[in-house]
C-alpha cells in the first residue's frame, strides 16, 4: 500500500538495483514515534527528541519515518553536542548519519515524486500550495537538509541544490509565515556551511538586510529569533579575520 505519496515496494526495488538491500520498512509504530518526536521537538524539548530518535534508529533503522526524524533533527537542532544527559543517545544518532545520507535521497525522491515538488524547472509551483500543504513543504525542507549534509560530507555541488530548496520555500511562502522564515534561515545557514571565500560575507549581507526589515526577526513566533542571533554571531566570527 502507498504511504506518504510513494510505494514502498517500488522504492525497495530501486534500492535493490542500486545494491542497497532491506532499507525501507513500513510500520504504524514508527509513524507514531515520528509524530511524538515532532511534538517534543516543536516544544523545544531537544533532549527528549534525541531519546526518541535514538529509539527509532535502534528499533526501525530501515524506516522512512526514521529517515525523516533524522532530517528534522538536523533542521531544528543546531548544537546537539551541548545537550545534557543524552550522550549515549547522541552517539547512536551520530553513528546512523552515514547510513541516513546513503539512502535518504532515494526516500525523498519517492516522497516528493507524486507531489510534483519541485516542477520540471526545479521551482515550486504555487498552485499546489494554495491548499497550504504543509506536509509537502516539510518534506521538501527535509530533502534540503539532506542535500546540505551531503555537501558537508564532500559533494560540494549539493550545497547549491540545498540552497535552491530553501530559496524555493521562501519564495513560495507568504512573507513572514513560518515557512518563509525557515527558508530564509536555512538559505543563510547553507551559505555559511559551504564556507567558500565570500560565502560568510554574502550571508552576513543577507542577514543584515533581513534584520533591517525585521529587527526582531520572527519575534520568537516560530522559534527562530535565537537561532538567527546565534547565526549572526557565527557569521561575525567567520568574517572577523577576512
Amino acid at each position: 500500500m502507498p504511504r506518504s505519496g510513494f510505494t514502498f515496494a517500488a522504492i525497495a526495488t530501486l534500492l535493490s538495483c542500486l545494491g542497497v538491500h532491506g532499507l525501507i520498512s513500513q510500520d504504524a509504530e514508527d509513524e507514531a514515534m515520528l509524530a511524538e518526536f515532532q511534538k517534543v521537538l516543536t516544544a523545544g524539548k531537544q533532549a527528549d527528541a534525541v531519546r526518541i530518535l535514538s529509539k527509532l534508529i535502534s528499533q526501525f533503522p530501515n524506516s522512512a519515518s526514521t529517515v525523516r526524524a533524522q532530517s528534522r533533527f538536523s533542521l531544528r537542532v543546531d548544537a546537539p553536542a551541548e545537550l545534557k544527559g543524552v550522550d549515549d543517545d547522541l552517539q547512536v544518532v551520530r553513528d546512523y548519519r552515514k547510513r541516513w545520507l546513503g539512502f535518504a535521497p532515494v526516500v525523498y525522491d519517492g516522497l516528493l515524486k507524486n507531489r510534483k515538488l519541485p516542477d520540471a524547472s526545479a521551482r515550486l509551483d504555487w498552485k499546489p500550495l494554495q491548499g497550504l500543504d504543509a506536509e509537502a513543504l516539510t518534506i521538501y525542507m527535509e530533502q534540503g537538509v539532506v542535500l546540505r549534509e551531503i555537501g558537508k560530507s564532500g559533494q560540494k555541488s549539493q550545497f547549491d541544490n540545498a540552497s535552491n530548496v530553501f530559496a524555493n520555500v521562501a519564495l513560495s511562502s507568504p512573507p513572514t509565515s513560518e515557512f518563509w522564515w525557515a527558508g530564509k534561515y536555512e538559505t543563510l545557514v547553507t551559505l555559511v556551511d559551504r564556507a567558500g571565500p565570500t560565502d560568510a560575507k554574502l550571508a552576513g549581507a543577507g542577514l543584515a538586510n533581513l534584520e533591517r526589515s525585521h529587527p526582531e526577526f520572527d519575534e520568537g513566533k516560530f522559534g527562530l529569533k535565537d537561532r538567527f542571533v546565534a547565526l549572526k554571531a557565527r557569521i561575525q566570527a567567520a568574517t572577523k579575520d577576512r
